[in-house]
């Protein structure tokens, strides 16, 4: 009997000593399964929401190219035409005077302009008839006829074409005859003669450039 509960208690001390070793040591083995599964699990989680993003781009890239393009205001178009139209006016109307001064305007009409301005900076002219000046042709009511230049054309001496002119001028306070003789010399004109007949309110001649050397024609 004594020998019976001795073995007993011999066998169940053995039992215990060689089960707590593989207790402790199954721990680590358990851990680590854990922490791979987990690793694992996190790159699937992941690489899901990599697929579900990548998705959810493609969607809004599909949606995005649908959308139409906005198109042109009537108010924008207008204002883009308005511009074009303006470019386009300014060129022609640079156009045009470059025409007009070196192929359509005659000579007469150059003398003209340029004696015109001459007398209007001229202040012996001015004192007597006024500022502005305007300058026609002749004083009557017949439009194409004061629109008209009295000239003639004549090559002098002096080698040089010349253009003599014979106009109105008028001013707020009296009238007058212009008589003008002019050669083109450097590209421009040049004066050999240009006075002014004032003939209201009292008669007088201003001679603005060289002397008087008037011709009746």
């Amino acid at each position: 009997m004594g020998m019976a509960s001795a073995l007993s208690r011999a066998l169940r001390a053995g039992t215990s000593r060689t089960s707590m070793p593989c207790a402790w040591s199954c721990v680590p083995a358990v851990r680590l399964f854990s922490g791979r599964e987990g690793r694992e699990r996190r790159r699937e989680e992941g690489g899901g929401d990599a697929d579900a993003l990548a998705k959810a781009q493609a969607k809004a890239d599909a949606i995005t190219d649908k959308i139409p393009e906005r198109p042109v205001s009537v108010v924008e178009g207008t204002s883009y035409s308005i511009v074009i139209l303006a470019a386009l006016g300014v060129a022609g109307a640079a156009a045009w005077a470059v025409v007009k001064e070196l192929v359509l305007e005659p000579k007469e009409y150059k003398v003209f302009h340029v004696a015109l301005e001459r007398i209007r900076s001229d202040p012996r002219v001015t004192v007597r008839l006024g500022s502005p000046l305007s300058g026609y042709g002749a004083d009557v009511q017949n439009r194409a006829a004061r629109q008209r230049i009295r000239h003639r054309i004549y090559d002098a001496a002096d080698g040089h074409e010349h253009v003599q002119v014979q106009f109105q001028v008028r001013g707020p306070t009296g009238t007058a005859t212009v008589h003008a003789d002019a050669y083109k010399q450097d590209g421009s004109y040049e004066y050999s003669y240009l006075y002014v007949d004032v003939g209201s309110p009292y008669p007088k001649r201003i001679v603005v450039v060289g002397q008087d050397r008037s011709k009746e024609y």
